[in-house]
C-alpha cells in the first residue's frame, strides 16, 4: 500500500499548501521582527501582486500546474529555493526581499482561506480560458 501511495504522485491539498505557507510566513515574520526590517507598503504590494499574478497565470492551465506540483522533487526544489533566497536576503541585508516574500506568502495564505471559505472563487476560475 505504501508503494501505491508513493507512486501516485498526488498533489498536496490546499490545506497542506496553506500550512506550509503559514509556517514559512511565521519564520519570515520572526526574521523581520528580530532584524527590525523596515516594512514598506510598495514592497508589500510587490509581493502580494506577485502572488495574484502567479495565481492568474496558473489558473490558465490548472491541470498542468497540479500535475507539476504533484512531483515531490519539484516541490522540494521550489520550497528549498525560496528558503535559500530568504536566507540570502537576510545575509546580504536585503530586507525588501524578505518583506516581499512574506507579503507573497501572506497573500497566498489569504487567497487560500478566502477560496476555501467560498468568499472568493478559487484561483483557477480567475483566468479567462476560452
Amino acid at each position: 500500500m505504501a508503494d501505491e501511495r508513493m507512486a501516485s504522485h498526488e498533489p498536496p491539498t490546499r490545506l497542506a499548501d496553506g500550512a506550509l505557507a503559514a509556517a514559512v510566513l511565521v519564520i519570515a515574520i520572526v526574521v523581520v521582527r528580530n532584524r527590525e526590517i523596515d516594512v514598506s507598503l510598495s514592497v508589500i504590494l510587490l509581493g502580494a501582486g506577485s502572488t495574484v499574478g502567479f495565481e492568474v497565470l496558473a489558473g490558465r492551465d490548472p491541470e498542468r500546474v497540479r500535475r507539476l506540483w504533484a512531483r515531490p522533487a519539484l516541490r522540494a526544489v521550489i520550497v528549498s529555493t525560496a528558503l535559500c533566497l530568504g536566507v540570502f536576503a537576510v545575509v546580504v541585508s536585503a530586507g525588501w526581499l524578505v518583506i516581499a516574500g512574506a507579503a507573497a506568502l501572506g497573500c497566498y495564505f489569504v487567497v487560500l482561506v478566502l477560496a476555501a471559505s467560498g468568499i472568493v472563487p478559487p484561483p483557477e476560475t480567475w483566468a479567462d480560458r476560452q
